[in-house]
């Protein structure tokens, strides 16, 4: 390809975000540099690689947050009382990360719809803080 015409975008963007060649290689195959590639992407704003949209935006991810807590809360039920302090400070910076994901969806749910956050996640909440109450007794 010589320098002055100008490259498919919309395939460099399609092969970009499809993941399957690696940038090196797609940037030789259409005459483009990193630096024009990149610019690109910023400007028009490309999915990233090896991203799929899933749709399921915060309620995944709280979900995936709440995973790691049942997990994490599990795992200090079998350690010994003098091993947790580390385990339990860890515990309680997710616990405000997820109490922060949830404010923030209410807030973008209550912007969008006017509505109260959904039961599912209020029942998270509910669950999680039955599950720090049982660890806190089981320690004390």
């Amino acid at each position: 390809m010589s320098g002055s015409t100008e490259p498919d975008w919309g395939a460099v963007r399609a092969e970009y975000e499809d993941g399957e060649m690696p940038v090196a290689a797609l940037v030789e195959k259409y005459g483009i540099t990193l630096l024009a590639l990149r610019r690109r992407r910023l400007c028009e704003g490309w999915r990233l690689r090896h991203t799929r949209p899933t749709g399921a935006g915060h309620d995944a991810l709280i979900g995936q947050l709440f995973g790691l807590f049942e997990n994490q809360i599990v795992q200090l039920s079998d350690m010994a009382d003098d091993d947790r302090a580390p385990e339990v400070q860890a515990l309680g910076h997710m616990a405000r990360t997820l109490d922060k994901l949830i404010e923030l969806d209410v807030a973008s749910r209550s912007a969008q719809r006017n509505k109260p956050s959904s039961p599912q996640l209020q029942d998270m909440r509910k669950r999680l803080s039955r599950r720090i109450f049982e660890l806190e007794q089981q320690k004390g």
